[in-house]
Parts: C-alpha cells; sequence; structure tokens
C-alpha cells in the first residue's frame, strides 16, 4: 500500500498542501494518485490514441479516477468498471453485463463477460468538441443506466447537479496526438462513495478498456500480455483469458495533513495529524543536520486502521544550534514505507526565536528575547522583496510575545523582520508561511 503524504512549507522551502486530485483531465500536480495500471505495449490497436495510464484515489468520503489518454473525436469510448469491497451484490464475475436500459447511454451496446465481481460502469464517448458520459449501475443484478451529461473536452470541470449521482465530478481533456502528451490528459472523475455502494476503507477493483461502439480495441489497463494491435472484437470473454484482467484490491492511503515544527525553550516539538490510515503500523522520526543524511530520533506507534483525524507529537531533545531538518518515515504492517516532505526549523536556544502556528491562515505568534526597553519597527517582506505590512510597537527588556494579524496577506512565503528604531539592532528575522 503506497502512503499518500501531503507538504507542508516551514521556515523556507517545500510545497503547499496537496488536497485531493483536482478534476481537470490532468493528473499534473495530483500527487495524491496511486498508479494501477500502466500500457507498455507498442500498439493500443486503434492507432495513436487509446488509454496508458490507469490511477486511483479514495478519502473518507469519495472515490477518484484518472485514465491517462485520448479518446479520438470519431465517438470512440473509454470504458472503467469498478468493483468495490463493500457487502453489496453486484454481478457475479463471469456474468454477461446486461445491455443499458437508457437509450441515451452507449452502454446499450455492451454485454462483455469481466473477470471480476463489478458494481458501477462508467463510459465515456468522444467526438471533435465535447464528451459524452453515462453510468451504469449492475448492483442487486441490475442494469440502471443513467446518462450523467455533455462535457467539453477542454479540461473544463463539470458537476453534476442533478439524477442519482449529484456532486460527481467529470473532467476530458484531449490535447491531441496522445504519444506526446503523456499525463497531460484524460478523463477523471471524483464520485461519492455513498453513490456506489461504498464505504470509507474500501478496497477497489478496477477495469478499464478502450473501444469504439461495441468493437474493444487491444487496449485494456490491466494490460493483456502480447496483445499489442491485437484487438478484441465485439464483447469480449475477459474470463477466457489467462490471468487477472483487473487491478488488485486497493485501499485507502495513509493522508498525512500537516506536520511541523515548533521551538520551545531548548527543544523543539514535532506535531503531525493524518486524516485517514489503513495498515499504518508506525512512524520514524528522522533528523538530518544538512539536509541529506539523516539518523532516526525515534519511533511513535500508528493507530492501525482510523478515518478520523489522529494528532501525533514527537519532542527533540537534542536540537542543533542553527538549522535543523525533519521527515517521517511511515511504516505499514507489511513493512513498505514513504517518506514525508522535509521541514526544518532554525534553532537559537535559550535566546531563540519562535513563530507559530507555521504555517497559518490567519495569524501568527512571535516570541524573541530583546535587551532593553525600545520602540520596535516590525515589517512583513513577501518572496519580492517588498513590504506587505508594517508597523510600530514597544518592547520590553527580556521575553516578548506580539500576535500578528496576516488573513488579508496574499499566500506564500513572508519574512518578519523586527529592529529597535533608536538602534537598528535586529531583534527578529523569521520566515513563515501564508497559506
Amino acid at each position: 500500500m503506497k502512503k499518500l503524504f501531503t507538504y507542508v512549507w516551514v521556515v523556507l522551502f517545500g510545497t503547499g498542501l496537496v488536497a485531493q486530485p483536482t478534476i481537470d483531465g490532468s493528473d499534473t500536480g495530483d500527487g495524491d494518485y496511486v498508479s494501477l495500471a500502466t500500457w507498455t505495449q507498442a500498439n493500443t490497436g486503434f492507432g495513436d490514441h487509446g488509454i496508458v495510464e490507469l490511477k486511483g484515489y479514495a478519502d473518507a468520503t469519495h472515490l477518484y479516477i484518472m485514465m491517462l489518454g485520448e479518446c479520438e473525436s470519431n465517438f470512440n469510448d473509454l470504458f472503467l468498471f469498478i468493483n468495490s469491497s463493500s457487502e453489496i451484490n453486484g454481478l457475479f464475475a463471469g456474468s454477461n453485463l446486461p445491455s443499458g436500459s437508457d437509450g441515451l447511454s452507449p452502454f446499450n451496446a455492451f454485454t462483455g463477460k469481466l473477470d471480476m465481481e463489478v458494481d458501477y460502469g462508467v463510459r465515456l464517448t468522444g467526438d471533435a468538441t465535447q464528451a459524452y458520459v453515462s453510468i451504469i449501475n449492475y448492483t442487486n443484478f441490475g442494469n440502471t443506466d443513467e446518462f450523467l451529461a455533455t462535457i467539453a473536452n477542454d479540461g473544463t470541470p463539470t458537476t453534476i447537479a442533478g439524477g442519482s449521482y449529484i456532486g460527481t465530478e467529470i473532467a476530458y481533456k484531449d490535447a491531441g496526438t496522445l504519444s506526446g502528451r503523456v499525463g497531460d490528459e484524460g478523463w477523471e472523475i471524483k464520485i461519492e462513495l455513498a453513490d456506489i455502494g461504498a464505504s470509507a476503507g474500501d478496497d477497489f477493483q478496477l477495469f478499464a478498456m478502450y473501444g469504439n461502439n461495441d468493437f474493444i480495441s487491444a487496449n485494456t489497463l490491466p494490460e493483456i500480455a502480447g496483445q499489442s494491435g491485437n484487438n478484441l472484437a465485439s464483447n469480449p470473454d475477459f474470463t477466457a483469458i489467462a490471468g487477472n484482467q483487473h487491478t488488485t484490491a486497493h485501499p485507502l492511503p495513509v493522508e498525512l495533513s500537516s506536520f511541523t515544527a515548533t521551538p520551545l525553550t531548548s527543544t523543539i516539538q514535532l506535531d503531525w495529524l493524518t486524516n485517514t490510515e489503513i495498515n499504518n503500523d508506525y512512524f520514524d522520526i528522522e533528523k538530518s543536520i544538512d539536509g541529506k543524511h539523516y539518523k532516526t530520533l525515534g519511533r511513535v506507534a500508528g493507530v492501525g486502521n482510523s478515518f478520523t483525524p489522529i494528532e501525533y507529537q514527537f519532542i527533540d531533545r537534542n536540537p542543533q544550534q542553527g538549522i535543523n531538518y525533519y521527515r517521517l518515515k511511515q511504516v505499514d504492517v507489511n513493512g513498505s514505507f514513504d517518506y514525508s516532505s522535509i521541514i526544518y526549523l532554525t534553532f537559537r536556544g535559550d535566546n531563540q526565536i519562535a513563530i507559530f502556528p507555521n504555517p497559518t491562515a490567519d495569524k501568527i505568534t512571535a516570541e524573541f528575547s530583546a535587551s532593553t526597553n525600545a520602540n520596535a519597527v516590525f515589517q512583513l517582506i513577501n518572496i519580492d522583496g517588498k513590504v506587505a505590512k508594517e508597523w510600530i510597537s514597544p518592547i520590553n527588556q527580556g521575553a516578548n510575545s506580539i500576535n500578528i494579524e496576516v488573513q488579508n496577506l496574499a499566500s506564500g512565503i513572508y519574512l518578519l523582520n523586527g529592529y529597535s528604531e533608536q538602534d537598528g539592532q535586529i531583534l527578529i528575522q523569521s520566515k513563515f508561511v501564508k497559506r
């Protein structure tokens, strides 16, 4: 099981928080997706179009599917079949898929046999400027077919406003020649788990194929060995083909929503939050003083499986003067693992500067020490070097704590700069991230 971590900017470098995949017909920037199957052969059977990769992601409420590929503009079709591990009765493996009941749906032409139980099928048909999407419900041995929408082929997302799948988001992007645009075009769908009889924590099996009306090409995901160029023709029986013609079951990832470091008097406190966990055994906390070589500081046990936020904490009791780098190694019960992004914090010991929370959406608190009473000039300077906010405030000898409202600032990295108005002595210089 691959763990899918979001990322947090702390102090200077990193990336912004990665949310769920954006529905735009492209997987660019959608780091949460898990690659489930790829096409490796030379010929899809239909020329320079078809599907080249199948990706999936699920959170506690939605299933996301991305099919990288191109549906040529002569009414070729992309098919996707879904089976979840929830206790619902789909069509048994080897059953003939019944034709659809909606005359507007292209599913009324396809009645092949799959080698997995199938709960739902989704189909996209494309022409020169747009595409047509329908879905069929096979649960309880039915064939309730529903036309979802006509959508543009430029990646513009469409949200379904009526029917049985309200809130479903769909996008299709046809960028041209498939071989030159892999990763930048395809069909993407986001659908509520409840709308397909699934639940948080379900495993999913998927099968994708490419065709034209009821004529199926060589191009299936997972791919059939040696099928390059050898089309499957009308209504193929996938149970007669050796091997599994579907992806293996895939559960939810461990989703990390935040990872932060806070300086204390003589220690650094690390906090992180998970939104969901499946088979999460433990976290190793790793540290570096050069950003390249890491050692394990300690281990925190995971909760295993959870669909509610879980907070974790670890204290580094021996931080180095200067920059301290941290990352999390999340390990599954089967031994597979993945790393979080790297965060770092500049530590100055007992006379340190602290800014928290970091990142922030609305306000920060800055703590620092001064050698004398003074009026201080404070500035918030953006990444372009421009002063976004400036004010004067009195400070006291010894420890100081100031609260700063930043909700009106644009998102980005800022330097909090503070110096004595009397003699120009630097009191505070530290960076933070405005979400």
